[in-house]
């Protein structure tokens, strides 16, 4: 019941953050999980974000990918450079300007954007996220492990400028990169 009455003040905080401003969801942006044993988290918390921005022209990527490995084509084998696909692409310097802008208006702190990265890193307190990104973070009972119980909330003009938010949760699971050490997985002979 207390989760639920504070999913419901999370979701009601971001429509006030963006004061009239369309918002919209950064869907598949949160851990799927059983959050019944959890809590609200520590509301001073630090947190280290980070903004991961979109590829930029898709479809001309996908071209690109295509004939670097045709070899019929003049691009075969031709790869780019960071600052080249970066500039081809990477973000927009105004997209990732207007997004720092906006994060400095939330008042969060140590903003640092690295466009090659594609990124923008910044530091927060719990309840500074959940109040800015209409999310509720839950923890474990000793308070290690926590995590957005619903996907973060973003101005609807950064809607496919940004792909995901990084660092709501740290419950990332580690995947084996061999299919034999996959229970279950039988790998071929």
């Amino acid at each position: 019941m207390a989760l639920l009455i504070s999913l419901t003040i999370a979701a009601a905080t971001a429509q006030n953050v963006f004061a009239g401003e369309p918002a919209v969801a950064l869907m598949g942006n949160r851990p799927v999980a059983d959050f019944t044993n959890f809590g609200p988290a520590d509301k001073e918390r630090r947190l280290d974000l980070e903004i991961i921005f979109a590829l930029r022209n898709k479809p001309a990527l996908d071209a690109l990918l295509a004939a670097q490995q045709d070899p019929n084509s003049p691009d075969y084998h031709h790869w780019l450079t960071p600052n080249e696909f970066s500039a081809k692409f990477g973000p927009n310097l105004s997209d990732v300007r207007a997004v720092a802008e906006w994060l400095e208006a939330q008042r969060f702190t140590a903003i640092t954007a690295d466009s090659q990265d594609r990124s923008i890193r910044f530091n927060s307190t719990v309840s500074d996220a959940e109040r800015v990104f209409g999310v509720a973070i839950v923890a474990s009972a000793n308070g290690r492990i926590y995590a957005n119980t619903s996907d973060p909330m973003i101005p609807a003009r950064f809607a496919g400028v940004i792909a995901r938010i990084e660092g709501l949760d740290n419950m990332r699971a580690a995947v084996p990169l061999s299919p034999a050490s996959r229970p279950g997985v039988v790998a071929a002979p």
